[in-house]
């Protein structure tokens, strides 16, 4: 693994934020999830709620668990062309502990439908 920034997962966040906060464009996902085969996540919402789910998979839906390592490759070319820099500091949160997607627009009433197994 080539040197690489060492991050942490902030509270609630998907992969979706990651890849925002990080590189500034979803397209990154595939690249944080190959850079980071150890994160975890959080199932506390499904469990909480009676739903079924499967911890061999990674839903793109859900959070991961908070204060895990994450390594972001500061050579990537989503990196070094991200607009994220105009985000400052703060860490991009989407999701709520009541299970909910909050879209930037504050509509609550959104949830996402389907999870999609990563292989």
């Amino acid at each position: 693994m080539q040197a690489m920034l060492i991050k942490k997962t902030g509270k609630n966040q998907t992969i979706f934020d990651l890849a925002l906060q990080y590189y500034g464009n979803v397209e990154a996902i595939e690249e944080i999830l190959n850079n980071n085969t150890h994160l975890l996540t959080d199932y506390s919402v499904m469990s909480a709620n009676g739903l079924p789910f499967q911890s061999d998979v990674v839903y793109l839906s859900l959070p991961f668990i908070e204060g895990q390592k994450l390594y972001v490759d500061n050579e990537s070319d989503y990196y070094k062309n991200k607009l994220a820099s105009e985000l400052g500091s703060t860490d991009i949160a989407s999701f709520d502990n009541e299970g909910f997607i909050i879209p930037v627009n504050g509509i609550r009433d959104m949830t996402l439908e389907y999870d999609f197994i990563i292989l």
